[in-house]
């Protein structure tokens, strides 16, 4: 069964490369480089996991993340906040996400944490 997994991510280079490795099956990887677009998305397809950036050119991360958990529609759907700044590392249980990854990440690591999370 197909998974499918929403990318956040504004730096194209980052999101490229998420692409194109975790895009295979059982996954199927829709990316964008903004909150607009990626909200209005999210307001008619559901994913199966939310791979999303804290600082995006139109909005916050850990703003959207809150507003995703608060809507009773999207808040079982996991979500990995990522952000280069360490500062937002155990930001997780204030926002909803089940997960932070600090970047640079490992992306063995990263892929091996999505499919425990969407199989779980």
């Amino acid at each position: 069964m197909t998974k499918r997994i929403f990318i956040v991510e504004d730096d194209e280079d980052i999101r490229e490369m998420l692409e194109l490795f975790l895009d295979e099956p059982p996954l199927r990887v829709v990316a964008f480089s903004n909150a607009t677009d990626f909200l209005t998305r999210v307001a008619t397809e559901t994913p199966d996991l939310i791979l999303l950036d804290i600082k995006l050119p139109d909005g916050n991360g850990v703003e959207i993340c809150r507003e995703l958990k608060a809507s009773p529609a999207l808040a079982s759907i996991p979500v990995l906040l990522m952000s280069a700044n360490i500062q937002y590392e155990n930001i997780t249980g204030d926002t909803g996400a089940e997960e932070f990854i600090s970047k640079p990440f490992d992306i063995l690591t990263l892929r091996n944490k999505i499919h425990s999370r969407i199989s779980a």
